[in-house]
């Protein structure tokens, strides 16, 4: 379908961007192929890449969730709109239930997949094995990830801050046995890194 077909496209995370762009590319387009197309997105870092490649996000609401997009376009009546997701192969169904469940028509497609590298298993015993002070998770994929490299045991991190992206992630952290220390406020990288500098820095860090 053309992407004019649709009233929304939601972006919710810059890889998704990316994926689609290489796909604009490949069938020799531009920017001009969102034309009349309103464009939603989550995140200041998800905009940034957006503004890289010439377009505007027309809504991005206060909190990087689904949540708070889903409330950001409920407030604008989404019933009878066509709205296009790029998704990953795996992440949570809660922005495109909250539209449908408000009238909207979704169109989810598979942009980017997220795999581990082959490497990584080497890489987390190494750094397990020099001992570790904060291990810092950037979405729940990445907390799910570790536990399945390290076949559900997470022990080896009891002694180590946890940081995470947002609340989102910190939830799935503790649904996987880990007690989060730092959650980011403003939830990008910049504020994760912002968040465990008050920690450290700020006096938060009693251990």
């Amino acid at each position: 379908s053309r992407l004019t077909d649709y009233d929304w496209i939601l972006f919710s995370s810059g890889n998704a961007v990316e994926a689609i762009f290489d796909r604009i590319d490949a069938l020799n387009l531009d920017s001009r192929a969102f034309a009349g197309t309103q464009i939603a997105c989550i995140g200041p870092d998800t905009s940034s890449i957006l503004q890289r490649h010439g377009i505007i996000p027309d809504l991005i609401p206060d909190t990087a969730v689904a949540e708070s997009l889903i409330n950001a376009l409920t407030s604008l009546d989404m019933a009878g709109k066509n709205i296009l997701i790029p998704k990953p192969d795996i992440g949570r169904d809660t922005l495109p239930t909250g539209l449908r469940a408000a009238g909207a028509t979704i169109t989810e497609v598979v942009s980017y997949r997220t795999v581990m590298p082959k490497s990584s298993k080497a890489l987390v015993m190494d750094a397990i094995s020099e001992g570790i002070d904060i291990a810092v998770f950037t979405s729940s994929s990445t907390v799910e990830n570790l536990a399945k490299l390290l076949n559900d045991d997470l022990a080896c991190l009891e002694n180590a801050k946890i940081a995470c992206i947002g609340p989102k992630t910190a939830a799935t952290a503790g649904e996987l046995g880990l007690s989060v220390d730092i959650v980011a406020t403003e939830h990008t990288i910049d504020g994760l890194v912002t968040a465990m500098e008050e920690h450290f820095v700020g006096g938060g860090d009693t251990g």
